[in-house]
């Protein structure tokens, strides 16, 4: 069972990451233009902590297309900072590079 402590800093950590997203969102959201766009050639699995990350794009699927924002973010610059549309929102967030492809492969 998790420490109270625990507990706070994740919730705390949690809010952290959501007010990130919200600026990120004003930022780049709808009205941003892409630097250019990418398909998703791999979805990384969520269980057991591989894909959970606060700042990670989820809930796309593999062919999926993604606005790329920025370049070389996160942990190692691994990451671009992508935008998609999810039900009928806009949702900002990491997705690794690697796992990107171009729309005409």
């Amino acid at each position: 069972m998790e420490s109270s402590y625990a507990q706070r800093r994740k919730k705390s950590d949690e809010r952290l990451a959501q007010e990130h997203r919200r600026k990120l969102l004003r930022v780049y959201g709808d009205m941003q233009p892409p630097k250019y766009r990418k398909k998703v050639a791999y979805v990384p699995p969520s269980e057991g902590g591989k894909w959970d990350g606060l700042m990670a794009l989820k809930n796309v699927k593999e062919e999926d297309v993604l606005d790329v924002l920025l370049e070389s973010v996160g942990p190692n610059g691994a990451y671009s900072l992508c935008r998609v549309w999810q039900d009928a929102q806009v949702v900002v967030g990491w997705y690794p590079v690697r796992y990107l492809k171009d729309i005409d492969e």
